[in-house]
């Protein structure tokens, strides 16, 4: 057996697992939408102006014992059968994104509280860092290990109920990087990726769209499980829209045909459903949302084509838009 110490463990770890993880500034605002929806949120804001970004929501709330679990890393109290998140990792997604974030969250019945990091400082330190190593200035002991950096840099205090009256959460990013930040105003890109990739309502302007969520909803309740579906509206500056499913009927050459419904089970253990909408006419599906889309709890998961291999012919694989949930 080897026995380890906090300096075995370089600060250095935050950045390269953020960098590697979440690449896409896009992917932050998946995380902590995820987050809110694992708090059985209904309704979400995100807010993009002035070189910030805020995202509320009206889940349970965190009390101060769990946010202060929140802030390890690697480790996480969620369920993954019943949760999306589950690696301790994405409360740390912005880390290259903004120079701080702050967290105000408040349950039923207590006082809010307040979770601040300090990224700014934490990439400084690690850039100076590793100018050092470069120039060979400094030892492997003088390395600054993950422990005193979260240690310095974070802080989590109760605050007044004033300062933050209702039950939810509300992350801020503040000071967004420029190199970011100009991507994340295009309003279009933004909601594209949203609407591909939250457990969104479907689209009233999709024919089919109240009888798929119905019929989704009533196995799901035979099963006695729930269906996730979460309000999103987004705002960048004065643009402001309530997101949906990306399904249209104009999708479709000419028009979809009646979804098809399959329950994915084994023995008595339910795993999920199945919907798809064949295309009336025999031709492929004009754009992007062609074939079949993994979701966990309504979160996409791969991309469509990863369905592609267990379709004997592609022509057939395009002509669907569908979803395994």
């Amino acid at each position: 057996m080897i026995k380890l110490k906090k300096s075995d463990f370089g600060g250095d770890i935050i950045s390269i697992l953020t960098r590697g993880m979440y690449s896409d500034p896009r992917d932050a605002l998946r995380e902590y939408v995820q987050n809110g929806v694992d708090a059985r949120a209904k309704n979400i804001l995100i807010k993009i102006r002035q070189n910030t970004i805020i995202v509320e929501d009206d889940g349970t709330g965190m009390t101060l014992d769990v946010m202060r679990r929140a802030i390890r890393l690697g480790i996480s109290d969620k369920n993954p059968k019943k949760n999306v998140g589950f690696r301790g990792i994405g409360i740390y997604s912005s880390f290259h994104l903004c120079n701080k974030l702050t967290i105000f969250s408040k349950i039923d019945n207590e006082r809010p509280n307040k979770l601040t990091f300090n990224f700014k400082s934490m990439r400084d330190i690690l850039e100076k860092q590793r100018e050092e190593r470069f120039n060979n200035k400094l030892e492997d002991d003088e390395v600054i290990s993950l422990q005193p950096l979260l240690e310095e840099y974070i802080d989590l205090i109760p605050v007044q109920e004033e300062d933050f009256p209702k039950k939810g959460t509300t992350v801020e990013m503040e000071s967004i990087e420029p190199e970011f930040f100009k991507s994340l105003l295009r309003f279009e890109e933004v909601a594209d990726y949203l609407e591909q990739t939250i457990p969104l309502p479907f689209n009233p302007g999709f024919k089919w769209a109240k009888l798929i969520e119905e019929k989704i909803e009533s196995i799901c309740k035979k099963h006695k499980v729930t269906f996730e579906l979460i309000n999103l509206t987004l705002q960048i500056n004065e643009e402001s829209e309530k997101l949906y499913r990306p399904y249209l009927d104009s999708s479709f050459d000419p028009e979809p045909l009646k979804p098809f419904f399959i329950e994915i089970k084994c023995s008595n253990d339910f795993f999920g459903v199945a919907w798809g909408c064949l295309n009336s006419a025999r031709g492929t599906i004009k754009n992007q949302l062609r074939g079949f889309l993994i979701r966990k709890q309504g979160f996409a998961i791969g991309q469509r084509d990863n369905l592609l291999k267990y379709f004997k012919r592609q022509t057939f694989f395009n002509r669907y838009i569908g979803e395994v949930i």
